[in-house]
């Protein structure tokens, strides 16, 4: 279903806060190659906004190890008011950032083991799921592989050649 929404969407946003800032914006360099029109940015102010313009049928995939973001909690709330499908990459299925998700994929870190449990550093377990994803979306967009053709193509110039 998630992959369903992300190939029929019009807009998708990924968004998160400090560590996972990362891979939020891995999946929008990945996902745009596929020919996908997506944003993300560092800066969670911009990201709320954007949150804010997101129509029925967009996609919104918010990131975060603990799920307990305030500001990720208000961007799924201002997403699903604009009829947006909401994802949310957590480590706590029962977190109050996975209770808004329409979807959600539960990461696994033994980190966690380590430290209190709501704290990891680690982005491994989410930027596995963005991958995963990705490999679903890619068979499934019919015409992904001429978008990462034409990507290559455009930033050649910028590669040395030996």
């Amino acid at each position: 279903a998630v992959v369903h929404a992300l190939k029929n969407a019009g807009v998708i946003e990924f968004a998160a806060v400090g560590n996972t800032n990362a891979v939020a914006l891995d999946a929008t360099f990945k996902f745009s190659q596929l020919g996908l029109r997506c944003m993300a940015s560092t800066i969670s102010e911009t990201s709320i906004g954007f949150a804010l313009t997101l129509r029925p049928g967009d996609v919104i995939v918010l990131i975060s190890n603990s799920g307990k973001s305030r500001r990720l909690n208000r961007m799924a709330k201002a997403a699903h008011n604009c009829g947006a499908t909401v994802v949310v990459i957590s480590s706590d299925s029962k977190s109050p950032l996975a209770r808004l998700a329409d979807y959600t994929f539960n990461t696994v870190n033994h980190e966690a083991l380590l430290t209190t449990g709501d704290f990891a550093f680690s982005k491994i377990s989410a930027t596995m799921i963005i991958e995963v994803i990705y490999n679903f979306l890619l068979p499934e967009i019919e015409d992904a592989r001429e978008h990462i053709s034409y990507y290559e193509e455009l930033i050649q110039p910028d590669k040395v050649v030996e």
